[in-house]
């Protein structure tokens, strides 16, 4: 009986049980990813705070990934010339969304 409530409930909310679907499966490829990030950021040199575009990719004009920012202005409502200086040298040129994961990563979605 169990079975076909269930089942009856995720038809009726399918877009929902499709969110929760992709939100999940985000969070299991950034951990299993992050270790990788981590090792990759740690090798980039120079002063400025650091800033990687991981692009998962996506279907027609929106794809999806992981940035890290170690300054966070990803999220600031007006981030600095330098940050939008870098920024426009990766995906994040295009219009983006952004949701904080925690300790300086976002995931983020991409317009373009």
């Amino acid at each position: 009986m169990i079975l076909p409530v269930t089942a009856l409930v995720a038809g009726q909310n399918v877009e929902r049980v499709w969110r929760a679907g992709q939100d999940a499966g985000a969070h299991v490829h950034f951990f299993v990813m992050r270790p990788i990030y981590l090792r990759e950021i740690s090798n980039l040199s120079g002063n400025e705070p650091r800033l990687m575009v991981y692009n998962w990719g996506g279907a027609f004009l929106r794809s999806s990934g992981v940035v890290y920012d170690q300054s966070d202005e990803i999220a600031a409502e007006h981030p600095s010339d330098a940050w939008k200086k870098r920024a426009d040298k990766t995906d994040l040129a295009c219009p983006f969304g952004s949701t904080p994961i925690g300790h300086h990563f976002y995931f983020v979605s991409f317009d373009c």
